[in-house]
């Protein structure tokens, strides 16, 4: 894909990129939608 084309990186796009970098390379698998969703959930004590 040209580079031209692709959307403008942000500093928060470039540090989530990292971030699931280092999840993978940790062998750590990556969680899904429902599973973010009952890992936000039990952080905040039940409220979502």
């Amino acid at each position: 894909m040209n580079r031209e084309k692709q959307p403008k990186q942000t500093e928060l796009g470039q540090c989530l990129r990292q971030i699931r970098a280092k999840i993978v390379a940790s062998g750590k698998p990556l969680l899904n939608r429902e599973e973010i969703e009952q890992e936000v959930i039990n952080c905040r004590g039940g409220l979502f």
